[in-house]
């Protein structure tokens, strides 16, 4: 959407949409697991975590599929819920499994819509299954949930670049 979509284009994208599949891949409801099952997810209260039920996605990859790349600009913030991803931002390469999460640096906006771009390429190590908390949610667990926005500034403080 911007300031030049008509009425026409909303309707066409609806349109296409309805008419498609979601893969199966990506499924809603991503909170299956309790919240207890990963350390950051337990910090979050019962509102915080029904929020990421219903914007939150689960998301499957195979053995070596991008699930970001350094420099890309989107916002999405994941914690991994099953299996292992391996960070590339240099050397060694970094792992993590259940329970970690990435993307907090690029998740977070330091203001009037600044952020940062991408600081590492992901990639899934045998299956992985991850939660994909979209910006705007991100953006609400960091001012309404002081455990977890605590948590996440200590992780991001540890992961940004240092010249």
């Amino acid at each position: 959407m911007n300031h030049l979509t008509r009425e026409e284009d909303v309707r066409f994208v609806l349109e296409f949409l309805a008419g498609h599949d979601i893969p199966d891949s990506v499924t809603a409801a991503a909170v299956r697991h309790s919240p207890n099952d990963t350390p950051l997810l337990s910090l979050l209260g019962s509102e915080a975590t029904r929020l990421l039920q219903r914007r939150a996605f689960r998301r499957t990859f195979r053995d070596g599929a991008a699930i970001v790349s350094r420099w890309a600009t989107d916002r999405d913030f994941y914690v991994v819920l099953d299996g292992q991803v391996e960070i590339h931002a240099g050397d060694p390469t970094t792992i993590l499994g259940i329970g970690d999460f990435f993307g907090e640096v690029a998740a977070s906006d330091w203001g009037s819509g600044f952020g940062y771009v991408r600081i590492a390429d992901v990639t899934a190590r045998g299956s992985a299954e991850l939660l994909m908390v979209p910006n705007d949610v991100f953006a609400t667990l960091m001012t309404d949930e002081p455990a977890f926005r605590e948590r996440v500034e200590t992780a991001r403080s540890e992961r940004m670049p240092r010249p």
